[in-house]
């Protein structure tokens, strides 16, 4: 018979616990908090929170959060829908068995609180399932507590369960001539051939040149917010050579805000007059950076 141990949430916030020496990112360290940092929730293994907060709650950097968690991810231990900001560790719920039917029926505020999408409707199937083994009156309590999500054929057309990589969540390629979209579970090689389209051909442009200057595929956190944001550079920069060179002059800057957040496209877009400045060799002041902050949205 299997050995468990309770741990106190409220570990990760202890400020004792928080003033020892802590790790770099590893998946080990990764994955206790996951099944055990403050943004658990009454349903076991199912949360709903970005890979920015929850970087910033171990302390980590966004680039270091990535990495352990692709580890994690590989292994077939953790899934995330990063756009909708859900994530899912399937044998979670094998760990932590609900004592009764009355359990379960407490899951009714949390379920209807995490995100719509592709990855809730799998935690649905799954979580149904293992209810069944459970017996009837578990199976009932499920169906009273969990509804069923929605998911039109959109939905599963479009989106991609796909680990964080070095960006954001869902990987920016060029456009598809079938219109298939692959899950994949591996890093881009610097050679790989763009296999979906973006929401917008300047966003299209931009993985272009992330790819060429980083040697991976772009990840976008969310197709419709860098989609929108991509399309109201082409007011402000028509001149798409000028467009392109600034998005150059932006990968090619290393700070350390810019590397930690693994030059994401709104980074750019925030200070875009900054790199258009660039772009054409001009001194530019601090003053007329915030130009075009309306774009960030």
């Amino acid at each position: 018979m299997s050995r468990y141990r309770k741990i106190y949430v409220k570990l990760w916030g202890d400020k004792k616990f928080r003033s020892l020496s802590s790790p770099d990112a590893n998946g080990q360290t990764l994955w206790l908090f996951l099944l055990t940092g403050p943004q658990t929730t009454r349903i076991p293994g199912l949360f709903s929170s970005g890979e920015a907060g929850l970087a910033e709650i171990v302390g980590w950097s966004l680039e270091g959060f990535r990495k352990a968690f692709r580890e994690a991810f590989l292994e077939g231990m953790v899934e995330a829908d990063w756009d909708a900001r859900l994530v899912w560790i399937p044998k979670a719920i094998y760990y932590n068995r609900p004592e009764n039917p009355n359990v379960v029926k407490g899951w009714k505020d949390t379920w209807e609180e995490m995100p719509e999408c592709t990855l809730k409707l799998k935690v649905f199937q799954q979580l149904k399932d293992y209810m069944k083994g459970l017996g009837e009156a578990f199976t009932k309590a499920f169906q009273e507590a969990c509804q069923k999500p929605l998911a039109n054929q959109e939905q599963e057309q479009e989106q991609e369960l796909l680990p964080p990589s070095e960006g954001a969540a869902g990987t920016c390629r060029g456009p598809s001539s079938s219109g298939e979209v692959k899950q994949t579970g591996h890093p881009e090689s610097k050679n790989s051939a763009p296999t979906r389209a973006c929401s917008h051909p300047r966003l299209i442009l931009f993985a272009e040149e992330y790819l060429q200057a980083m040697g991976r595929a772009y990840i976008v956190g969310s197709y419709e917010v860098e989609g929108g944001a991509a399309k109201r550079t082409v007011a402000k920069i028509p001149d798409e050579s000028l467009y392109r060179q600034a998005v150059r002059a932006y990968l090619a800057n290393n700070e350390n805000r810019i590397r930690d957040n693994g030059h994401g496209y709104l980074w750019f877009v925030r200070e875009l007059n900054r790199w258009t400045t660039k772009a054409r060799g001009e001194n530019h002041g601090s003053k007329n950076i915030t130009k075009y902050d309306e774009l960030y949205e």
